[in-house]
C-alpha cells in the first residue's frame, strides 16, 4: 500500500496538503527541479517560457509557506 495514499485516506484535506507543502521545501527533488527550471528558462524558447511559468508558481508557493 502506498503510504501517501494511506495518509490521504485517513486525514482531513487541510492536514494532508499542509504536510505536503511543508515537505516540499526540504525535498532534494524540489531543489533539483528548481535548478532545472532555471536552466530551461535561460534559453527563452517556448520551453523556457513554460519553465518560467512553473518557476513563478513555485515562488508563490514558497511565499505562502513562509507567511
Amino acid at each position: 500500500m502506498d503510504t501517501d495514499f494511506a495518509y490521504e485516506e485517513y486525514c482531513f484535506d487541510n492536514q494532508y496538503y499542509d504536510t505536503v507543502i511543508d515537505r516540499l521545501m526540504i525535498s532534494p527533488r524540489f531543489e533539483r527541479y528548481s535548478n532545472e527550471l532555471d536552466h530551461l528558462n535561460e534559453g527563452r524558447n517556448w520551453l523556457g517560457k513554460e519553465a518560467q511559468w512553473v518557476q513563478q508558481l513555485l515562488l508563490k508557493l514558497d511565499k505562502q509557506i513562509v507567511t
